[in-house]
């Protein structure tokens, strides 16, 4: 199931550059915090399209900053699971589609749609300054 999700990602991914400028602009998104992927916003952009199933281009990233994380969990701490206890450097990217906010945990490239893991416990007192 991963893989599958991850190889829609990649694709979607993809095909951001493809198709005609339609001279419609888009906002502006905060640029990913620096050593990170440069391609890492526009693959957070398109796994939150395929999870709800709508438009790459309707979705918009509102914050991305750095952020340390408290331990191994990123922020979203499953029942039932030990973490490292360890301060992680990572970042934290809010977007937004359809009116809603979703949160996104991350260190380097590995990352956690934190709204999407059932059960979880969020840490959504982490924000960006």
């Amino acid at each position: 199931m991963m893989r599958l999700l991850l190889s829609f990602v990649c694709s979607a991914f993809l095909l951001l550059g493809c198709g005609d400028d339609d001279g419609v602009s888009l906002p502006i998104e905060p640029s990913a915090p620096a050593g990170l992927p440069s391609g890492l916003p526009a693959v957070l952009r398109a796994d939150l399209a395929i999870r709800l199933d709508i438009d790459v281009a309707s979705v918009q990233i509102t914050e991305f900053c750095g952020v340390t994380w408290p331990n191994a969990s990123l922020g979203v701490v499953e029942p039932d699971r030990a973490y490292t206890q360890v301060l992680i450097d990572g970042w934290l990217a809010i977007l937004r589609a359809g009116g809603k906010d979703y949160r996104f945990h991350g260190a380097s490239d590995r990352f956690i749609a934190a709204d999407f893991v059932a059960g979880a416990t969020v840490l959504d007192s982490t924000r960006c300054p």
